[in-house]
């Protein structure tokens, strides 16, 4: 019996630790019913299945090109419900300035989006922006759009610096349409699309990244920019790495090298991370689920 009970005991003192690992997939930009959205929602429920994720991420840009204008407006199904039928996890959702209408401040249309919670389990939004814990990981889920537009900006400061106030996780996720740098089309917060006036230039974004999360966060997953691509930080936000998902429909080729990369091109594809106990794995995958790039955060 001694024998037995000396290979038993690590086993079973290593199950608690094996039970924190998990795996996730993030897509952006996707809201269009078109080839690219089926092929790529086609391949991330078999890239799910196999690496049994436990959830995903929308990025925001659901429904292009203006949103939706009720709980039961057929974009639901058409651009979300048929393209992931095979999905067997749900999906948390962001916010993007599509889903906010022409002028990307309706906010209304954005309400709608909450209330599908209601209505799909697949389709998990119980606020505008929110946070939630995994296992040793605090994923912050913002709504930029907001910022983008100077609206409940110091509630979802506040929102913000309570949540990292409380935590006691080890991880932090942030999640958020507009990215705080990118060599896509749009560029950087402070000066999205060349526009020096505030807030329109992202300036809220850039100072609620740099005043409360920069220091905080570990990955920062976003959208916004039809590409992939992956960014270390910079020298006012050295912490987290930048991780861009923006093509889960149509690809836009418009990158730059106006910031250092580990990683980008634009092309269909996905994201996944995978969380270990000190490290987060995160890989960009194309749309026939090859992998593309690989990066390790390592705590």
């Amino acid at each position: 019996m001694k024998p037995v009970s000396f290979f038993l005991l690590p086993f079973f003192l290593l199950q608690p630790l094996c039970a924190q690992d998990f795996n996730i997939l993030a897509v952006g930009d996707t809201g269009k019913a078109n080839a690219g959205q089926f092929q790529v929602g086609a391949q991330m429920a078999k890239t799910c299945q196999s690496i049994d994720c436990q959830f995903s991420f929308l990025l925001g840009d659901n429904f292009y090109e203006v949103g939706v204008t009720s709980v039961d407006d057929p974009q639901f199904v058409e651009k979300f419900e048929k393209p992931y039928a095979d999905f067997p996890v749900p999906f948390y959702v962001a916010l993007g300035n599509h889903d906010y209408g022409k002028t990307a401040n309706d906010w209304v249309r954005g309400d709608y989006q909450v209330q599908y919670s209601q209505v799909s389990p697949k389709w998990i939004l119980p606020s505008h922006y929110y946070s939630f814990t995994k296992n040793d990981v605090l994923f912050i889920v913002l709504d930029t759009s907001r910022l983008f537009h100077n609206k409940d900006t110091s509630a979802q400061t506040k929102f913000v610096r309570d949540t990292i106030k409380n935590n006691q996780k080890k991880w932090i996720v942030v999640i958020s349409h507009h990215p705080y740098i990118s060599n896509g089309k749009h560029g950087n917060a402070g000066n999205y699309d060349g526009v020096p006036i505030p807030p329109y230039s992202g300036s809220e974004v850039k100072r609620l990244f740099e005043t409360d999360l920069c220091s905080h966060a570990d990955v920062v997953l976003s959208g916004h920019d039809h590409s992939l691509q992956t960014l270390p930080g910079n020298t006012k936000c050295r912490k987290p790495l930048f991780v861009i998902s923006g093509s889960g429909a149509s690809p836009s080729d418009n990158l730059k090298n106006r910031n250092p990369f580990l990683y980008q091109k634009a092309i269909l594809g996905f994201t996944s991370l995978k969380f270990k106990d000190s490290q987060i794995e995160v890989s960009h995958l194309n749309a026939t689920g090859a992998i593309e790039h690989t990066t390790v955060v390592t705590k």
